[in-house]
């Protein structure tokens, strides 16, 4: 075990004549080969001498000379070491490179990667990666865009080029220009995009002196930058003290300034310039008078300064004029009037002062020319017809009118009134001038002929003795307006009622004209019409006959009826009165009753109990009902019924009480006919009687002579 001779483990000899068939074989040492992982010799074997074997790594491995090694075994010694399948490694496609597909790498290999024209990895332009046993040497390499710079004039830039990724390069203006950043701008580039915007190379800007300023000597400014020049104290451009300027690719933004001399303003009081100060050239300023001071121009003067001379005087500010509110005035609210002007106030539509309706106010230095007015209202007087003001008008505050009625018209205070106006109300109501009123003659009364009575007056007409208007004796009337406050009154007869017994007129008496008295008759007394009468007098006429009282008719209690406790009857009415349910007065259940001057129609009726009957079966009463007091009722059984003492039965009701029991309704009993018996034919028997049925002679006892049996009736 574990030798072989090269061409096998056993060698057959075979002896001719002294010679073998071949040659006598030597063994030799076979060659042990260990398990190889990741290959085609997973586990360990042998290898004969002089045999070979070829050991291939599995897809994705190798040994680092290849994927597969022959191996040769001699006399226990193999031709080659044993090979180690290492890890290959994975290179994913690249784009832009000449890798555009993803390969793999055998173990200690090594492969170049180079980034397509116009492109780098940020290191260089190609990569160099060998593999140890699956893992890389340096990352799989990016090939990103590289930037392309164009032509910049006027720098060190003057031709177009190329910046690998991840790059940068500094570009550098000529002397005189700069990029609006500086002279000089670092780009660096990142995937095909520069770090900033590709510069321009523009013209600085050249700047000669300034005198009386901080730019006493020329200079140079770059493109885009700014630089503020200054005036020296006392000195301005016309647009300030300080100017800033800003290049604009050798084109400054405004013009290079120059400095003039300011103007001094000295200190001006009550005014917003209380101290003495300068004024730019070129500049203007406002200087206002302070709240209630004016120059006798105005409020406030402008001043500009011309290389330090002022347009104007400085001015001076004195005390304006408050006026104060005037209502019902073009002044309506509180005001000032300045130093040497004048107003004219005037009181609005329907307003005056007492004095006119306007005034005229001038100020000087904080003093009006005349007292501030006041607006009173005026009044205002409507047209007033049938008086000496037809048409309306106004009356000013403080003057005054009179006002007179036309003939036969009056104010209710007489024929005239004086008005004075004071603020717009007047002394007195504006007076109303309205008719008189006409009274006729009215006959039977103090008032026998006929008259005027002026507006708003009252008189009192009075009727004659006997004689009344319906309303009274006597009638006020009011004049308004020429409608008297009610008709002019008529004066008519009276009515004469004579004493009437038994009433609340027990003496005669007199009735005025459309008046009325209702007469009642005294208790236990009635007319017939009831127990008062109303009477109305028309013109000496009574509306109804004098009444008469008639004695009316006592009832006592009636027990079981509506009529329950005692009461009375007015003469000629009536009553009904009714027993309660369950009684009746052997008449009925109502008596009516009518009362004639004390005496009633019938006697009064007492109510007595009814009877109570019950139902009874196999009847004409199969119901529960009721027999009035002194009623009677015959009560019939049904045919096949009886009740012992015949079919029907009468009962009479005497308060509540029947005449007899109740009657029973039975059933008759029927017998056929029994041959050979005294009972030859059907017949029928009442209850409570009895029957005795013989047999023939000759038939014994116990039976008839047809065999049946002796029948005796007795009670059922």
């Amino acid at each position: 075990m574990g030798y072989s001779t090269g061409m096998g483990t056993s060698t057959e000899l075979m002896c001719d004549n002294g010679t073998l068939s071949a040659p006598i074989p030597i063994c030799y040492d076979n060659c042990e080969i260990e398990a190889i992982p990741f290959s085609d010799q997973p586990t360990a074997g042998s290898l004969n001498h002089n045999a070979s074997i070829v050991i291939a790594c599995n897809m994705g491995y190798s040994t680092g000379m290849g994927t597969s090694t022959e191996l040769m075994c001699d006399n226990g010694t193999l031709s080659a070491p044993i090979p180690i399948c290492y890890d290959n490694c994975e290179i994913e496609a690249i784009p832009f490179s000449d890798q555009p597909t993803a390969g793999s790498l055998n173990h200690n290999a090594s492969i170049v990667i180079a980034c397509n024209m116009g492109y780098s990895t940020g290191m260089g332009t190609s990569t160099e990666l060998m593999c140890d046993n699956g893992t890389l040497s340096a990352p799989i390499p990016i090939c990103y865009d590289n930037c392309e710079i164009e032509a910049i004039p006027f720098s060190d830039q003057p031709t177009a080029g190329s910046l690998n990724h991840n790059a940068s390069i500094v570009i550098a203006c000529n002397m005189g220009y700069s990029t609006g950043m500086g002279t000089s701008t670092e780009l660096m580039c990142d995937n095909g995009t520069l770090s900033a915007p590709i510069p321009i190379c523009y013209d600085n800007c050249e700047i000669e002196a300034i005198p009386f300023s901080d730019q006493p000597t020329a200079g140079s400014l770059n493109h885009n930058a700014s630089i503020v020049i200054a005036c020296n104290m006392g000195y301005s451009t016309g647009m300030g003290t300080s100017t800033e300027l800003m290049c604009d690719n050798g084109t400054l933004s405004a013009p290079i300034p120059i400095c003039y001399d300011n103007c001094e303003i000295e200190a001006i009081p009550f005014s917003d310039q209380p101290t003495a100060g300068s004024l730019n050239h070129n500049a203007s300023i406002v200087i206002a008078c302070n709240m209630g001071y004016s120059t006798g121009m105005g409020t406030s003067t402008e001043l500009m300064c011309d290389n330090g001379t002022l347009s104007a005087p400085i001015p001076i500010c004195y005390d304006n004029c408050e006026i104060e509110a005037i209502p019902f005035s073009d002044q309506p609210t509180a005001g000032s009037l300045n130093h040497n002007a004048s107003i004219v106030i005037a009181c609005n539509m329907g307003y005056s002062t007492g004095m006119g309706t306007s005034t005229e106010l001038m100020c000087d230095n904080g003093t009006l020319s005349a007292p501030i007015p006041i607006c009173y209202d005026n009044c205002e007087i409507e047209a007033i017809p049938f008086s000496d003001q037809p048409t309306a008008g106004s009356l000013n505050h403080n003057a005054s009118i009179v006002i007179a009625c036309n003939m036969g018209y009056s104010t209710g205070m007489g024929t005239s009134t004086e008005l004075m106006c004071d603020n717009g109300t007047l002394s007195a109501p504006i007076p109303i001038c309205y008719d008189n009123c006409e009274i006729e003659a009215i006959p039977f009364s103090d008032q026998p002929t006929a008259g005027s009575l002026n507006h708003n007056a009252s008189i009192v007409i009075a009727c004659n003795m006997g004689y009344s208007t319906g309303m009274g004796t006597s009638t006020e009337l009011m004049c308004d307006n020429g409608t008297l406050s009610a008709p002019i009154p008529i004066c008519y007869d009276n009515c004469e009622i004579e004493a009437i017994p038994f009433s609340d007129q027990p003496t005669a008496g007199s009735l005025n004209h459309n008046a009325s008295i209702v007469i009642a008759c005294n208790m236990g007394y009635s007319t017939g019409m009831g127990t008062s009468t109303e009477l109305m007098c028309d013109n000496g006429t009574l509306s109804a006959p004098i009444p008469i009282c008639y004695d009316n008719c006592e009832i006592e209690a009636i027990p079981f009826s509506d009529q329950p406790t005692a009461g009375s009857l007015n003469h000629n009415a009536s009553i009904v009165i009714a027993c309660n349910m369950g009684y009746s007065t052997g008449m009925g259940t109502s008596t009516e009753l009518m009362c004639d001057n004390g005496t009633l129609s019938a006697p009064i009726p007492i109510c007595y109990d009814n009877c109570e009957i019950e139902a009874i079966p196999f009847s004409d009463q199969p119901t529960a009902g009721s027999l009035n007091h002194n009623a009677s009722i015959v009560i019939a059984c049904n045919m096949g019924y009886s009740t012992g003492m015949g079919t029907s039965t009468e009962l009479m009701c005497d308060n509540g009480t029947l005449s007899a029991p109740i009657p029973i309704c039975y059933e008759k009993c029927d017998v056929d006919a029994i041959p050979f018996s005294n009972q030859r034919t059907f017949d029928s028997f009442e209850n409570d009687t009895g029957i005795v049925i013989a047999s023939n002679i000759g038939c014994s006892t116990g039976e008839t002579a047809g065999g049946a049996p002796h029948v005796g009736f007795g009670d059922y």
